[in-house]
């Protein structure tokens, strides 16, 4: 279907939910980078009742202006390249004590047993969220994601998640009850103090908590189904882990974790041969922008040595992921840890989750070799 909308000529109107979708590298990139043709400030979700919902408080990620900057300067804060390389360390260490546990056992589902551990492990302990409902967050982090789609069956039963998270923060997560000197007290302070406006500290706590660790936890599931299905690539990796970045980019070029976001049109855009008119809501296809031949060739092959340093899965320009730092840690210790006590695996049975904007596996059937 990427490939049919990217024949198209990169942007394409889809009638049915009354959107214009950017499917090519260039047209997605270029839009990302141009906020001022194309805003977040209406929202990025495809439904108006959605972006009713969000955009009604001040969020980082519907804000183009001087609030969204007051907001992503404190995450950048707590989760730029300098502030989480000091976690190195001891990311690497959890993740060789799981990899240690999961390696003595010869049959793992992948997905439960090691690629969902580690990032909620580390965004709750850093966060200061209460061990209580913990694992909660997995399932409502997947609904904040599938809420963005079109309002279809999917929306519309990942709403009363969405309500079931923000009573969570509320009483649960709730600012008494977050451990000190952890992230969640942190961005209260900043509130205290006047960096941000104080009720932006709960849509941050929602930021972490619905999208702190969903998409990492996919992209390491991805990492193993690939590497598992490919398993040339998996020993080529084993040989030389320096590859790990490059094949971590590689795994996120192919199976992009956020397949796609909105923006809305600003004025009358012309793209290629094309017209987008003024206000109208445009998807930026990350997936299919990641696949686009007219960028890399061959790109539906799994090459660990490509390493797409530029690909879009990350998104790009003023709402690029500020977490991308802290995943790519959490994601770099996972296979470094395999690479040294697993010699190869076999990928049985597997399901990918149904969702309207983000790409997980449900499910993964392992049965591994250890070294």
């Amino acid at each position: 279907m990427y490939a049919a909308l990217r024949a198209h000529g990169g942007a394409a109107y889809l009638p049915q939910n009354d959107l214009w979708a950017f499917s090519s590298y260039d047209n997605v990139r270029w839009a990302l980078g141009h906020h001022q043709h194309f805003t977040s400030e209406q929202g990025v979700a495809m439904s108006d009742e959605v972006n009713t919902m969000y955009t009604a408080d001040v969020n980082v990620l519907h804000d183009d202006g001087d609030a969204h900057t007051k907001l992503r300067s404190v995450l950048a804060g707590l989760l730029g390249p300098r502030a989480v390389r000091k976690l190195t360390e001891d990311i690497q260490r959890e993740a060789d004590a799981l990899v240690g546990d999961v390696v003595k056992h010869k049959d793992i589902d992948g997905m439960r047993d090691l690629a969902a551990i580690l990032p909620v492990s580390v965004i709750a302990r850093l966060v200061g969220l209460p061990e209580e409902k913990r694992m909660n967050l997995l399932d409502w982090a997947d609904a904040s994601f599938t809420v963005f789609g079109p309002m279809n069956e999917r929306t519309v039963a990942g709403l009363p998640k969405i309500q079931e998270l923000w009573d969570y923060l509320t009483v649960e997560a709730a600012r008494e009850n977050l451990s000190a000197e952890s992230w969640g007290a942190l961005i209260y302070e900043a509130g205290d103090r006047g960096d941000i406006p104080p009720e932006a500290c709960f849509s941050l706590m929602y930021a972490f908590a619905g999208a702190g660790m969903d998409t990492t936890i996919g992209a390491i599931g991805s990492a193993l189904y690939l590497l598992g299905r490919n398993p040339d690539q998996w020993q080529l990796l084993r040989e030389d882990p320096s590859l790990i970045p490059s094949a971590f980019n590689e795994v996120l070029r192919l199976e992009s974790p956020v397949q796609g976001f909105s923006r809305v049109a600003l004025q009358d855009v012309p793209v290629g041969d094309v017209l987008i008119p003024e206000g109208s809501r445009v998807v930026m296809l990350y997936g299919s922008a990641n696949r686009d031949d007219a960028k890399w060739p061959d790109p539906d092959r799994f090459d660990i040595r490509r390493n797409p340093t530029d690909h879009l899965a990350f998104g790009y320009g003023l709402h690029s992921c500020v977490g991308q730092a802290l995943a790519r840690i959490e994601a770099h210790a996972i296979l470094k840890s395999l690479t040294e006590r697993v010699s190869s695996f076999e990928i049985g049975d597997y399901a990918w989750s149904l969702n309207n904007t983000s790409r997980r596996l449900k499910s993964l059937s392992m049965s591994i070799t250890a070294s």
